[in-house]
């Protein structure tokens, strides 16, 4: 098959590879038949240079300068000359790897190190899948917050108005609300994550094949019964003549709520709305039982493939403790905002 030359084409030396090659066979001992691969001659040095290819033929190319390197491999031999070979970088270290592993040669420590983070985050721009991952993961738990601060609040506003109202002047509708707020905390909190996410997508949304989405929405309603409960801790600290004065003024309950209570709250909410969005930030990892397409899905693609796990595993929990510490700063830095406000 004929193989259009790429104009990206970059000279790989084969020498700055940390992997002990043998000396290449001279030009004469090759076998252009045999190996399947047409070899133009270097005229300067008498070996052979393997052709410019395209790349988007990834299989074939492969093959055909694993072929190449075989052929002018000789096992058992030190490498004392460099190896010119003009294909892409990525196809040269390919070939020089599978070469070296189809040999049966012993890799040391280094050597064996480079090859595996080789196949897990270089081979074939793997590291693409985790940036998508990483993308898939952060609209998740966006997602998934935003439906739990406001399930959240809601369910707080509802518990907080029905406690507060006199004992023989209770509004029976808010009642109801009330009751049914009870019971959703109740049973979110008291199901584990993993069996709300199973009977979201296997009960629930069982015809439904948007994974992902569905993982986010079990993720705001396990939330929102948490949020609930911290808004609903942050409200009642606030001192009930708060709520008295403002009502003394005129002002009725959800407006004395929005424009007293909520911000005198939010100062002592804040902590714990932040250790809530990083946990829910770590369970978006979750999502992967169900098929969700985010980082650790990414993550098991590369292992299915290479059979080597450690790699891709460090490469998401270091990627996790990196967003981890990343929002942690920003959430320090915005307490910090809140508190110069405050003393002016």
């Amino acid at each position: 098959m004929a193989v259009r030359p790429c104009a990206r084409t970059a000279r790989f030396m084969v020498h700055h590879l940390p992997l002990p090659l043998p000396m290449p066979a001279p030009i004469d001992q090759i076998d252009p038949v045999a190996s399947g691969v047409v070899l133009p001659v270097d005229k300067s040095d008498g070996h052979a240079i393997a052709p410019a290819v395209d790349n988007s033929v990834e299989k074939s190319v492969d093959e055909s300068v694993e072929k190449v390197v075989e052929n002018l491999f000789v096992p058992g031999q030190s490498a004392s000359l460099r190896l010119g070979l003009v294909v892409p970088k990525r196809h040269a270290r390919r070939a020089v790897t599978r070469t070296l592993v189809k040999n049966g040669q012993k890799l040391n420590f280094g050597q064996d190190f480079f090859v595996k983070f080789y196949q897990a985050f270089l081979y074939s721009d793997r590291w693409q899948q985790y940036i998508k991952g990483v993308g898939t993961t952060l609209l998740v738990t966006a997602i998934a917050l935003v439906l739990g601060v406001v399930l959240g609040a809601i369910v707080a506003m509802v518990r907080v108005g029905y406690a507060q109202q006199k004992p023989h002047h209770r509004n029976p509708i808010l009642g109801i609300f009330n009751a049914a707020a009870q019971v959703y905390v109740t049973v979110i909190r008291g199901t584990p994550m993993m069996v709300q996410l199973l009977i979201m997508s296997m009960v629930i949304f069982a015809s439904s094949r948007n994974f992902t989405m569905v993982g986010a929405l079990a993720l705001g309603i396990n939330s929102g019964a948490y949020v609930s409960e911290i808004i609903r801790g942050g409200l009642m600290a606030v001192d009930p003549g708060q709520m008295e004065a403002g009502r003394s003024l005129g002002l009725n309950y959800m407006t004395t709520m929005f424009e007293i209570i909520i911000p005198q709250a939010i100062r002592s909410i804040l902590p714990a709305l932040g250790n809530e969005f990083i946990m829910l930030l770590k369970d978006s990892s979750l999502i992967t039982v169900i098929g969700g397409k985010e980082l650790l899905y990414a993550a098991q693609g590369i292992m299915n493939r290479t059979y080597e796990p450690m790699f891709p595993l460090l490469g998401v929990a270091a990627t996790y403790l990196v967003l981890v510490m990343l929002f942690s700063a920003l959430l320090a830095k915005f307490e910090r905002r809140l508190a110069q406000s405050d003393r002016r």
